[in-house]
């Protein structure tokens, strides 16, 4: 799909539904253009007048081709002012982007949804170890016991400041 005028022949798709009283064009529907009016308005055999901002032209992806180059010559274009001009290494944006990750599981922990996401995964792991016949499966007790031993253990990691002094022989 494309934003522009279509021309007479060509393929268009609805995108917005009309609001005219007593009009139901709806999104999705296709017809090709009969004919063409001022401002990109078409007449569509199977549809009728459909507005120049209603409808988006279907296009065959060979003939997209160029479309996506160009994208494709943008994203270099990008990439050089990113790492060329402003300076900013590949190292940068991964510490952007784990900034940018903590910061959003600290609004899930926040809002409660972690703890829904977590709880999900531990009844997905006991419906996995119940899964053969009511009896748990072969080592299921041992990767529940060393995930949940993992996680405390971080937890704890980062919560509590441990300070170890060494006392001198004789005290």
């Amino acid at each position: 799909m494309v934003d522009r005028k279509a021309e007479v022949g060509e393929k268009i798709i609805v995108d917005i539904p009309d609001q005219c009283i007593g009009n139901d064009k709806e999104v999705g529907i296709v017809g090709t253009v009969r004919s063409r009016y001022s401002d990109g308005d078409v007449g569509v055999k199977s549809i009728g007048l459909v507005f120049g901002d209603e409808y988006r032209v279907l296009v065959p992806l060979d003939e997209h081709k160029d479309t996506i180059e160009n994208k494709n010559s943008a994203y270099k274009e990008l990439k050089n002012l990113i790492h060329n001009e402003l300076g900013i290494s590949r190292q940068d944006v991964q510490e952007m982007i784990s900034i940018a990750v903590s910061n959003e599981v600290q609004k899930m922990s926040e809002s409660g949804k972690l703890d829904r996401v977590a709880g999900e995964k531990i009844e997905s792991l006991i419906a996995e170890g119940f899964g053969n016949g009511s009896r748990l499966l072969h080592g299921f007790k041992e990767r529940v016991s060393q995930t949940v031993s993992n996680e405390v253990g971080k937890r704890i990691a980062n919560v509590l400041n441990i300070n170890v002094e060494l006392k001198k022989e004789g005290n």
